[in-house]
């Protein structure tokens, strides 16, 4: 008897609780969103909340983001669970971007006791102006690159100083920007996060902004920014627990964690917009525990202290079961990532490097190139850290799984011309090495993505590739006109001896021709040919 009445009592208590939750919400729909000051004061702050999610995964030219809208659609549902009406967007070209940033202005953003979210995970691009200052853009779905398509970039990429206008343009006295790309620019003074109380000074408007890294940082497409965005939102970044989030609070939180997982790999930059009528308040979310007056509500048979008690000593067991539990399924599925083996069928990476050849690849694209993915290069980029996810498949072949390219194990017995290395090709896909007939030179993107920072039994890359092939060639061809009226041809190779991305000037002659022997030309080279694995 005695147990069933403890268990009917606890049962009680549960749904007095959830009468509690549910009536708050009925109380915070009738009269806004309010909180309490440290005071004690009551503030009314909005009317409601409002996001605008937008995701870009699937680019014509910029590399695939595989993960990306499958970020924001977590996102998307994290602030609904929050009481936020959300707008997802998905993959928009120009147009579409465009139209949906002036629907915030002209219509979401006219109401003024509201609160409002922009939120947007894809690439990012920083330009640097005459003044020496820098302007960031975001990247729609159709965008160019801005080193092969600068007037094309021009129009269709969104500039931070588009975005500055949207936030003088909205009415609504909170907006909170969040972009999970890497730009940097002058539209907000850059600060480190601190969290604050919560006062009337935090009802003033208030324009804030957030993004995942800086202009040189590489944003990976597996977000830890969003991840940790998610973890903040969950209560985490309450710093002084009064059950409310500040948008001054989320930026402390993302800014400490995001550089401690990424081992100082990305700084995420927060800041207020340089304006000194839109910078004196703070966003403020408030937490599903922490509605207004739910305390203060009576409530008829309500359970004893003692019951009271045993619930929050249950509930408090049960947390700390769930965190435990949480932390051994992160073990396991790390140790099934680890172990296990994803064939060389393996259908899809990471990162979608460029697999058609180019006839005008210039030092200014490698650069931007080896930047632009993180390869290492001993020339323009010796901070490079691009990490390969590597696959020995047991018949000559690796598969790099964060690419999703299949690599010779070995290549070329010695080095060939130009000419014989096409030679060579056809001989392998008329044998079909390995079961396929599709082998090729790889471009200097997929050439440069196998460059490592360290140097292994004397060559920059993994040790599982053999150790002969130290100059390779490439698809792609460098523009010079000076070596054309030579009678030259230069073509990318990579350099594993020195870890770089270098030019070989060759003729259609032999090495012993003057003008090879008096321009240092290296006119054989090894081969190591690559595959696209299916997408």
């Amino acid at each position: 008897m005695y147990v069933r009445q403890v268990h009917h009592s606890l049962l009680s208590t549960l749904l007095i609780l959830t009468f509690l939750s549910t009536a708050s919400h009925l109380f915070a729909a009738s009269r806004g969103i309010q909180v309490v000051s440290k005071k004690g004061q009551p503030l009314y702050l909005y009317k409601d909340y409002h996001a605008v999610v937008i995701g870009v995964s699937d680019y014509d030219h910029w590399p695939k983001l595989p993960n990306a809208v499958k970020d924001t659609e977590e996102v998307a549902g994290k602030l609904r669970e929050l009481g936020f009406k959300v707008k997802l967007i998905t993959n928009p070209d120009s147009q579409q971007l465009k139209s949906t940033l002036s629907e915030i202005a002209r219509r979401l953003g006219t109401e003024q006791n509201r609160a409002l979210i922009l939120y947007y995970a894809g690439h990012g691009e920083t330009t640097m102006l005459a003044d020496g200052t820098e302007l960031g853009y975001i990247i729609p779905k159709d965008c160019p690159l801005q080193i092969l398509d600068p007037f094309g970039f021009d129009s269709k990429a969104v500039s931070m100083k588009e975005v500055e206008m949207l936030a003088l343009k909205v009415k609504s006295k909170h907006m909170l920007a969040l972009f999970d790309s890497c730009f940097s620019g002058s539209l907000f003074a850059l600060s480190r996060a601190a969290p604050t109380v919560i006062s009337e000074k935090s009802a003033k408007p208030v324009r804030q902004f957030m993004t995942a890294g800086g202009a040189n940082e590489t944003v990976p497409d597996r977000s830890i920014f969003k991840v940790c965005l998610l973890q903040g939102l969950d209560g985490e970044a309450d710093y002084n627990r009064d059950g409310y989030i500040t948008g001054s609070e989320l930026g402390l939180y993302l800014q400490t964690k995001v550089i401690n997982y990424t081992r100082g790999a990305q700084h995420p930059q927060y800041g207020k917009i340089n304006n000194p009528h839109l910078d004196k308040g703070d966003f403020i979310f408030v937490l599903k525990s922490s509605e207004p007056d739910v305390a203060k509500m009576t409530i008829p048979d309500a359970p004893s202290d003692a019951d009271k008690d045993r619930l929050l000593e249950e509930l408090e067991r049960l947390k700390q079961e769930r965190e435990r539990l949480k932390a051994e399924q992160r073990l396991l599925e790390k140790e099934r990532q680890e172990l296990a083996y994803i064939p060389k069928t393996v259908k899809s990476g990471r990162v979608s490097l460029r697999a058609e050849p180019q006839q005008a690849i210039s030092k200014d694209y490698i650069k931007y190139m080896v930047k632009r993915y993180d390869f290492f290069d001993n020339n323009w980029n010796i901070s490079g850290s691009f990490e390969n996810d590597l696959v020995d498949n047991g018949d000559g072949t690796v598969t790099d799984r964060a690419t999703g390219l299949m690599w010779q194990k070995s290549g070329s017995s010695r080095s060939v011309t130009w000419g014989r290395a096409e030679l060579y090709i056809d001989k392998l896909n008329r044998n079909q090495f390995a079961g396929y007939s599709d082998w090729r030179l790889p471009t200097i993107d997929e050439l440069a993505s196998l460059l490592e920072k360290s140097k292994k039994d004397g060559f920059h890359i993994d040790p599982m590739f053999d150790r002969k092939q130290e100059r390779c060639w490439s698809s792609d061809n460098s523009p010079d006109p000076l070596y054309g009226s030579m009678g030259l041809f230069v073509t990318w190779i990579g350099n594993f001896s020195n870890g770089r991305i270098i030019e070989a000037k060759w003729t259609d002659r032999t090495a012993k021709d003057e003008i090879a022997l008096q321009y240092g030309i290296l006119p054989e080279n090894y081969v190591r040919l690559v595959r696209s694995l299916k997408r």
